[in-house]
């Protein structure tokens, strides 16, 4: 059985600045995974992948708001 568990949040830095905040907090190595756009790497046996995605508002969850 597996699980996956989606976090999707607003930040205002770009995908590999963004990615090297997480790896010193998190202590882990996201690198490119087939495109820029996509950053992944194993972190205490789970996957953990970073990537950039656009959505528009809905209802009240305003995701075009920082």
């Amino acid at each position: 059985m597996s699980i996956t568990v989606d976090y999707f949040f607003n930040h205002e830095d770009e995908l590999p600045t963004l990615a090297r905040k997480i790896n010193s907090w998190v202590g882990c190595f996201l690198s490119h995974e087939g495109t820029p756009n996509n950053l992944f790497c194993r972190f205490l046996g789970m996957e953990l992948s970073l990537s950039t995605h656009t959505f528009e508002n809905d209802g009240e969850l305003y995701f075009t708001r920082l």
